[in-house]
C-alpha cells in the first residue's frame, strides 16, 4: 500500500521512523518530503524552481497515495495542511486515500473533522488499522 505521512518539517526525524514502522510492514512511500532543502522562494529564481517542483511533487505523493497520514505539531506552518486539502479533495473524487490525523491539538482546525478523516491519538493505532482494512486503489 502507498502511504504518505504529512507534518512539520520540524518533525522530520520522527517521520523518518514513521516511514521505517510502515515499510517494516510492507508499505511503500508515496514520496519521501523528508529529504527536501530548505528553500527561500521569495528570495532566488533557484529556490522558486525548487519549491515549484517540490510543490508539484508532494502533491502528487499526495494524490497517488492509498492512505494519508498528518502527524500534527505545534509548529507553525502550512505545507501540512494544503496536503490535507489536497488529500480530501482527491478522497471526495476517488475515493482515496484514507486520510488519518493523528496527534490532535487542543484547537484542531475544522477540516481535521471532515467526514472522510478519521482521529487516532497514536501511529501505532493507525498501523492496526491499516492491517485490517483493504483499501481500493485506482
Amino acid at each position: 500500500m502507498k502511504i504518505y505521512v504529512a507534518s512539520s518539517f520540524s518533525l522530520k526525524e520522527k517521520v523518518q521512523s514513521i516511514y521505517k514502522m510502515l515499510q517494516a510492514y510492507g508499505h511503500t512511500i508515496s514520496k519521501d518530503w523528508t529529504n527536501h532543502k530548505s528553500t527561500s522562494p521569495k528570495e532566488s529564481e533557484s529556490d522558486r524552481e525548487l519549491a515549484e517542483q517540490y510543490a508539484k511533487e508532494d502533491i502528487q505523493g499526495v494524490t497517488e497515495a492509498d492512505v494519508f497520514i498528518l502527524l500534527t505539531s505545534e509548529t507553525q506552518g502550512t505545507g501540512r495542511y494544503v496536503e490535507l486539502g489536497a488529500a480530501i479533495q482527491s478522497n471526495l473524487v476517488s475515493g482515496r486515500p484514507q486520510i488519518y490525523i493523528i496527534n490532535q491539538k487542543s484547537k484542531d482546525p475544522m477540516f481535521f473533522y471532515h467526514p472522510c478523516v478519521i482521529l487516532k491519538s497514536s501511529i501505532e493505532e493507525v498501523i492496526e488499522e491499516i492491517k485490517k482494512k483493504s483499501y481500493n486503489k485506482v
